[in-house]
């Protein structure tokens, strides 16, 4: 059986929380979704917040060309050298700057030091709960849904 894991990064990668602000938070989806395991984490520079067996394509968020993986590879190992404090890239079909947390991933992935994860919800996320989350942790943010 596969695992779901639904991830809620900030949307800034370089966002950290309060650390009591993110156990608020996850006390909270505690008491809204029942039977999961739920989780917080605050890391010191961005990780790289994946989608699992569910990333199809990588686009580029200005032309709308498919980018390789080979390419894309490359500049992950690159950036993950320096720890991932930095972002910034230059896309390699129309020479524009952008960051890999930009880039559009399908289905979603993103860069986060703020994640939240909740493994195998029976309920869905509620719009009320994703906002109810920004406003206790201080930041809007992304859902990326993961199937391993």
């Amino acid at each position: 059986m596969s695992d779901h894991i639904v991830k809620i990064t900030a949307s800034n990668p370089f966002f950290r929380a309060n650390s009591k602000k993110l156990d608020k938070a996850v006390k909270y989806l505690k008491k809204h979704i029942v039977g999961s395991i739920i989780t917080g984490e605050i890391e010191t520079a961005p990780q790289f917040v994946d989608c699992g067996s569910n990333l199809d394509r990588i686009i580029c968020p200005f032309c709308k060309n498919g980018l390789t993986m080979d390419w894309w590879s490359t500049v992950m190992d690159e950036r993950y050298a320096d720890s991932f404090i930095n972002l910034n890239i230059i896309t390699p079909c129309c020479g524009k700057e952008t960051t890999l947390n930009d880039l559009v991933y399908e289905l979603p992935c993103a860069f986060a030091s703020t994640i939240i994860k909740i493994e195998n919800p029976d309920d869905k996320l509620s719009e009320d709960m994703i906002l109810k989350v920004e406003k206790i942790i201080g930041s809007h943010v992304k859902i990326i849904n993961a199937h391993y």
